[in-house]
């Protein structure tokens, strides 16, 4: 009746069953197979389930269960941060409790960034009055000074999220200034899109803020988290500076982590897309909009540009025609007269030739004609202008006069002479044959 019947296991855990009051508690143990006696006294919680042994080891290890109250019997904590934020320090104090903790995470004031690999270290904790063993992962900075260091983090990351239990995120800025770094932002950001983050199991540390705030710090701290990071309702933990020996204010911090570790729910966070830093992202994004841009230009030269053989289809839906007799007018339907190959001269510069093998030729001025001509000279060569209000249709523009061809309305015989400006009637879509 004074003691508990304890089963060791080879994962460092002790699943013990008291004969009389029957709470299951895990503690922590040497790995060996073999009977312990523990004493009541170190059991520091009620019991509050009966549990036969039989049943309590057919129990399924990594799912949520309503007798847990939510807590799963194994979870991570996952502190993230740029270099130099204090993710080290911020572990160690999560584990001050564990008597071989032995300074696990190593910590400095250095000028570049103390921990390059994912380290780990699983501790006992209650949890809602659960026992849970609690493995606490202290990962690198994502942000380097060089894209090799950058690249070796991402790796190291990505490590963190590879268990299969759920895990706590804890997302730690470096406040020292008293602001939210833009960087510390951008870094959690591009976190979230590669892990999808749940808000339920992620909560915000605030570190190394001087111990006098301002009487509305924390709220302002909340509503630019929401609109910047876009999480409703954050959690926030505020850790004042502490010097190296004050353990009064490591306790404090260590009852306030787990006690926010115990508000949220664990979520098991899967990679839905590669680690990318907003750097990369800008240069991605920019990178694309060329791209397009390239294909815009090249679909233009291809498919505007440098056509030959063409029709000329004005902005009320006739076709320019070239008549044997010089004149230069609309027709309804396209035929032989309205087809014209385009001469080009270098990239820009054309001439467009009429199916009787004469030129369309421009006049100077305003309101000028537009005829045919026998040969090209000066006055039969044109440019386009893209018109890109009009659906991808292109003014054609005398290159001597400057001015561009206009197309009445009406056919078929309608007027083709030349305006000072480019408006809808000076527009037309080329229509390759």
């Amino acid at each position: 009746q004074t003691s508990i019947l304890a089963i060791v296991s080879t994962e460092r855990s002790v699943s013990t069953l008291p004969p009389s009051s029957s709470l299951v508690v895990t503690y922590r143990m040497p790995p060996v197979a073999a009977w312990y006696e523990l004493s009541l006294s170190s059991v520091h919680s009620p019991p509050s389930h009966i549990y036969l042994l039989y049943i309590y080891l057919s129990m399924p290890k990594y799912t949520y269960t309503d007798h847990r109250k939510g807590v799963p019997p194994y979870a991570g904590v996952i502190v993230l941060g740029n270099s130099g934020v204090g993710k080290s320090w911020l572990c160690n104090i999560i584990i001050q409790n564990d008597k071989d903790k032995d300074d696990r995470f190593h910590h400095d004031y250095a000028p570049d960034a103390v921990t390059t690999h994912t380290e780990s270290f699983t501790t006992s904790a209650l949890l809602k009055e659960m026992p849970v063993d609690l493995t606490i992962y202290n990962v690198p900075g994502l942000v380097e000074s060089n894209r090799e260091s950058i690249i070796r983090n991402k790796t190291e990351i990505e490590k963190a999220f590879q268990s299969p239990h759920p895990s706590y995120i804890i997302y730690v800025f470096d406040c020292s200034s008293g602001r939210l770094r833009e960087e510390d932002i951008q870094s959690y950001l591009s976190l979230k899109r590669a892990f999808d983050f749940d808000g339920g199991a992620t909560f915000f540390v605030l570190n190394r803020l001087k111990r006098k705030l301002p009487p509305d710090y924390e709220k302002e701290a909340k509503d630019l988290i929401q609109n910047r990071i876009g999480i409703s309702s954050p959690k926030i933990v505020l850790v004042p500076f502490l010097d190296p020996g004050d353990e009064e204010g490591k306790n404090v911090c260590h009852i306030t982590i787990m006690q926010m570790i115990e508000g949220c729910m664990p979520k098991i966070h899967k990679t839905v897309s590669e680690i990318e830093t907003e750097q990369e992202r800008l240069a991605s994004q920019l990178a694309w909009e060329c791209a397009q841009q390239r294909k815009i230009e090249k679909k233009r030269e291809d498919l505007v540009l440098r056509p030959k053989r063409v029709l000329l289809r004005t902005y009320h839906g006739t076709y320019v025609r070239a008549c044997p007799n010089g004149v230069v007018d609309t027709q309804v339907h396209p035929q032989e007269w309205e087809i014209f190959t385009l001469v080009w001269h270098g990239r820009d510069t054309f001439n467009i030739k009429s199916h009787h093998g004469s030129y369309v030729r421009a006049y100077p001025g305003v309101d000028s004609r537009v005829d045919l001509a026998p040969h090209a000279s000066t006055w039969e060569v044109f440019r386009m202008v893209p018109a890109p209000l009009l659906g991808g249709k292109q003014a054609i523009q005398s290159v001597i006069h400057g001015s561009y061809i206009r197309a009445f309305p009406g056919a078929p015989g309608s007027t083709i002479n030349t305006a000072p400006h480019c408006r809808e009637w000076e527009c037309f879509e080329i229509q390759r044959i």
